[in-house]
């Protein structure tokens, strides 16, 4: 059985469930995965792996593949062929600071203050990164965003450094100076270990914050996390000087030598 979780998250991403549907802190779903004799886990924070334990299961640790030194050195070669073969996007942010905005939905998400929805998140981060000077923005929609709205919108701004871009984020992110969310989502991690500033620009529910310590959901991933009220904060952290440079990333896990996981798993 392989968890199929890339990072091995889910205690704070799950409270945010908890609080919206009523539910105690920490709580957990029931178990339905019980027919394997092997388990991989990219976290022990899991609970299928207490169970597995419990049970006598083989339990074998791996750090997330989207971490891996290949698929990040891939996805750097996929990211200049990307740039060789778009000239004008490239000549376009020549000297200029890039942003990828990484847009998610209009509509409201658990973890928001009931005040807000996707789309009053979207209109207040648009409005500090609209009057940017010299920034290129790169809006990457989730696959379920509604593309023909966000166009619409987008449109109205009548600013020529704004555009959408469908790439895959670990390859953006290679040229992209800062990388913001309204909500965490695990793209951001692929951003992160590019290098890419990341911020998490949003509205928590303050149950939630106070159960994240007043932070992301996902800390790891979040150089800055911002409350929504706060543009002038937001704008000067992009303004600021900043440094690109590859992060190493190991999640909660006892061993992270794939030749021992491989020799180890191959046995049976």
């Amino acid at each position: 059985l392989i968890d199929s979780n890339p990072w091995g998250f889910s205690e704070n991403i799950n409270d945010a469930y908890n609080i919206k549907n009523n539910k105690k802190i920490g709580s957990q779903n029931k178990l339905f995965l019980k027919k394997y004799s092997k388990l991989i886990s990219f976290s022990q924070k899991w609970n299928q792996v207490g169970y597995s334990y419990v049970n006598n299961k083989d339990v074998y640790f791996f750090n997330s593949t989207r971490a891996q030194k290949n698929w990040l050195e891939f996805c750097k070669i996929q990211s200049n062929q990307f740039l060789n073969q778009q000239q004008k996007l490239k000549n376009i942010i020549k000297g200029k600071r890039v942003v990828l905005y990484l847009f998610g939905t209009f509509s409201n998400l658990v973890q928001l203050d009931e005040t807000y929805d996707g789309r009053k998140l979207f209109e207040k981060t648009m409005k500090v990164l609209n009057n940017l000077k010299n920034f290129f923005i790169i809006i990457k929609p989730h696959p379920n965003a509604d593309l023909e709205l966000l166009k619409k919108l987008i449109d109205e701004y009548k600013n020529k450094n704004i555009i959408i871009i469908n790439t895959h984020t670990s390859v953006l992110s290679n040229f992209c100076h800062f990388a913001i969310c309204n909500y965490m989502s695990l793209a951001m991690g692929d951003a992160w270990l590019n290098g890419t500033t990341t911020i998490e620009f949003t509205k928590y529910k303050q149950k939630l914050l106070k159960k994240t310590n007043f932070r992301s959901v996902i800390p790891e991933f979040a150089d800055y996390f911002i409350d929504i009220t706060l543009s002038k904060k937001l704008e000067k952290i992009l303004y600021s000087n900043h440094k690109l440079e590859l992060r190493n990333y190991k999640n909660d896990i006892p061993n992270d030598d794939e030749k021992i996981f491989l020799k180890e798993f191959n046995k049976s």
